[in-house]
């Protein structure tokens, strides 16, 4: 969802700001540098395009050497994806699309109903090639590689907050107060899928493309995970402690990372059970745990972000900004990690003002 990814990219030693402290492969680059970061997506040519406010969209065609602004301008985006044909599309107060990578912009389109515009707060594409759209009490979907949006016939009378489709297509809405929303025939019928999680406040939900299963965060239960193995059908809670989950991820042997105040929990058996297995190494409040191809694990949050190279036995801060939040990671075609923060722009990896990438 909605939830992503110029540059602010930091260097090797510490800056002398009193905002900004770095440690490791970080170096401030000349892209937007301020303002929020709310989404990140890239093209089949690795070029990175993101969805902020107050400014539109902007793309870099070199990692974050360069940055330009799009025709998306002025306009606050929240939510940002490319689609099949390579058109990108981002949603804020209206649909907004370039059909030749930013250079020009299509005439908005406006979701009107009831004399309400809504606004975009997610995309989530599905393998047919469908996009998904989710707004203030509905989901609108394109056929067109996001020309136009129309509605799915369903009014879930809660903002949508994100939105993921499985292998099979099957489309799962969190909803801001409705709980979970499935539709296996492309939104034409949507059913209420919240048996064991309730119809609270739904963050997130997503799905392990290793074994299927899904994955909510809510936030009116205490802020606790479930995971779905039946498509939806129930939900279990992860059990850890009784306390708050933040962040939540998983590779593709089937272990569960759980962020769960300043400790890290491990499940091996793809969440039945937990271990303990690093205690005051992390900020109490994380946002994103990502796992690269290579086994190294990052957890970003308020106070910066956290590597490990050992499955989350020890963690090592990379960078502390503080004042801002990291709100997503995303790891780049190349490897590239980027981040991105609610009020102090983007944030890339380098390594001595060299190229530094994630292995």
């Amino acid at each position: 969802m909605k939830t992503v990814v110029a540059f602010l990219v930091i260097c090797i030693s510490l800056l002398t700001s009193s905002n900004l402290y770095s440690q490791g492969f970080w170096k401030q680059c000349n892209g937007p540098n301020q303002g929020s970061v709310h989404a990140i997506a890239f093209n089949s040519h690795g070029e990175c395009f993101i969805a902020t406010s107050p400014g539109g969209v902007y793309m870099t065609p070199d990692e974050g050497l360069n940055w330009h602004q799009t025709a998306i301008e002025y306009f606050p985006t929240y939510a940002i994806i490319v689609a099949p044909n390579q058109n990108i599309i981002a949603g804020g107060t209206a649909n907004f699309v370039s059909t030749d990578n930013g250079y020009t912009l299509n005439p908005p389109q406006f979701i009107n109903s009831g004399g309400s515009v809504f606004q975009f707060y997610c995309f989530g594409g599905s393998p047919s090639g469908v996009i998904y759209g989710g707004v203030q009490g509905g989901v609108f979907k394109s056929t067109d590689n996001g020309l136009t949006f129309d509605t799915t016939h369903q009014i879930f009378m809660e903002a949508v907050n994100d939105i993921c489709v499985n292998s099979a297509g099957d489309i799962f809405v969190a909803t801001g107060g409705a709980g979970i929303f499935r539709s296996t025939n492309g939104g034409d019928v949507w059913e209420s899928k919240n048996t064991g999680i309730g119809t609270g406040l739904i963050t997130n939900v997503t799905v392990n493309r290793s074994t299927g299963d899904l994955y909510a965060k809510t936030y009116s239960d205490e802020a606790k995970v479930y995971r779905s193995t039946n498509n939806g059908e129930s939900w279990q809670k992860f059990e850890l402690d009784n306390e708050v989950v933040t962040a939540v991820g998983y590779n593709s042997q089937g272990h569960v990372f759980a962020s769960v105040n300043s400790k890290v929990f491990r499940s091996i058996d793809n969440g039945d059970t937990w271990q303990m297995i690093s205690e005051n190494t992390v900020y109490s409040y994380s946002k994103v745990i990502v796992l690269a191809p290579s086994g190294n694990m990052f957890i970003g949050g308020e106070m910066g972000i956290y590597k490990s190279t050992d499955n989350g036995t020890s963690w090592n801060i990379k960078h502390v900004y503080y004042r801002s939040f990291m709100t997503d990671i995303k790891l780049a075609p190349s490897g590239r990690l980027f981040v991105c923060s609610d009020e102090a722009g983007i944030f890339r990896s380098d390594n001595n003002r060299g190229t530094w990438i994630f292995n």
